[in-house]
């Protein structure tokens, strides 16, 4: 699988130092664990198909602190993924 961290640091344009990764994963891991409640597979959220929604919503977290109305129609649509 992709890493997470490294993805979402490209997509706001960081370098990142600890403490900064460590805040990063923080909301990688909130937004895993949402997709895993909201009935996600668990094979689906551990592929490549999961990368941008999740790099999505912890976006929308460390940027706005909630999760956008895009990320929660991309995580229905995984619900129902292979």
């Amino acid at each position: 699988m992709t890493d997470l961290l490294l993805e979402f640091k490209k997509a706001i344009g960081a370098e990142g130092n600890d403490n900064l990764d460590n805040q990063l994963t923080f909301f990688l891991n909130e937004v895993k664990g949402y997709l895993l409640q909201a009935g996600v597979p668990k094979a689906v959220l551990d592929s490549d198909k999961s990368v941008g929604v999740i790099v999505k919503g912890a976006f929308d977290l460390w940027n706005d602190g909630m999760l956008s109305s895009y990320f929660y129609e991309r995580a229905d649509q995984l619900r129902g993924a292979n």
